[in-house]
């Protein structure tokens, strides 16, 4: 039976696409920050008959991230990994900027690098995002730069610290047109 790991799953699209893959005969580990509340989902899940699995993860917490991956440990090489936890936050400053790349950067990067050994060789990592992080939402300069064929994982943090750099110093407008659009706080 395949694995699947979905983050963020204990309500909307992450919950619909852990239904999904268990409907498609995956054994699903649905995770979110509530570990309570992804129980309770889980467990409506498996009322349908579907093999779905609940754990807390939060995805900005190094050591939540560490210890449900070892909890991985012990259950077969993940097929499916879906990274769709995030969070979107009101305002735009320092604060909100550094926020929303810890999560919605950091925290897909950090799930998937620990996740990684686990991940057998066909898996499939999926980065969900919602329409906030187009590239198409960007500069065309930082659109240019995203879609450098040689683009590294340094150039990606690099740009990244360039732009919290530029929010931090008062410089949001350069900074800004590269930021994706805000709504009102949300964590999933």
């Amino acid at each position: 039976m395949p694995v699947a790991v979905v983050t963020g799953a204990n309500r909307g699209l992450g919950l619909a696409v852990a239904e999904s893959l268990a409907q498609k005969g995956y054994r699903v580990w649905l995770t979110g920050r509530d570990g309570a509340h992804a129980a309770e989902c889980a467990t409506a899940l498996r009322e349908q008959h579907l093999d779905v699995q609940s754990a807390a993860l939060d995805i900005a917490s190094p050591a939540g991230v560490g210890s449900f991956a070892q909890r991985m440990q012990t259950e077969p090489m993940i097929d499916a990994l879906v990274n769709n936890a995030g969070a979107t936050f009101k305002g735009f400053n320092a604060e909100v900027a550094r926020d929303t790349l810890e999560i919605n950067y950091r925290g897909a990067v950090r799930v998937t690098d620990a996740l990684l050994p686990r991940l057998a060789p066909h898996a499939n990592i999926v980065m969900v995002s919602s329409g906030m992080g187009e590239l198409s939402n960007l500069s065309p300069a930082l659109r240019r730069r995203l879609l450098e064929p040689s683009l590294t994982r340094a150039d990606i943090e690099r740009t990244a610290e360039e732009f919290l750099s530029a929010v931090s110093h008062g410089t949001p407008a350069e900074a800004a047109s590269q930021a994706m659009p805000t709504a009102s706080r949300k964590r999933c």
